[in-house]
């Protein structure tokens, strides 16, 4: 996945089905990858793109493409360990790394739900 890629849907200049149909393969190897218990599992991530913030706006995008089903929950832990990883990122609170944190590895922090997705929003400012 490219950052640019990312950063484009974040600001609207990128529909979210079009980056889950870029990303598809990665995440595809990534899904397979975790249901193989113990495994790892690669997140390929270029960073094409310099200097990323990522604060309550940014995780509303991401959570409401998921709750709106234009994301399912593979894309959205993919998304979520890329943004986790990148040295190109800046998390402009800690709350908003816990949260992108929780929506990762689902054999550590257990299945993404709705629910979850729910509570994390309804922390978000407006």
């Amino acid at each position: 996945m490219k950052l640019s890629d990312l950063r484009n849907f974040l600001c609207g200049a990128l529909e979210a089905r079009e980056l889950s149909r870029l990303i598809q393969g990665e995440v595809v190897a990534f899904r397979e990858a975790s249901l193989k218990k113990g495994s790892v599992m690669s997140v390929i991530l270029v960073e094409d793109s310099i200097g990323l913030r990522f604060g309550d706006a940014e995780l509303k995008v991401l959570c409401g493409a998921f709750l709106e089903g234009q994301i399912d929950r593979w894309v959205l832990s993919y998304i979520c360990d890329a943004l986790l990883m990148s040295n190109s990122v800046v998390f402009l609170e800690d709350s908003i790394r816990d949260s992108v944190d929780v929506m990762t590895d689902p054999e550590v922090n257990g299945e993404v739900t709705e629910e979850m997705i729910r509570r994390i929003v309804a922390t978000l400012g407006d």
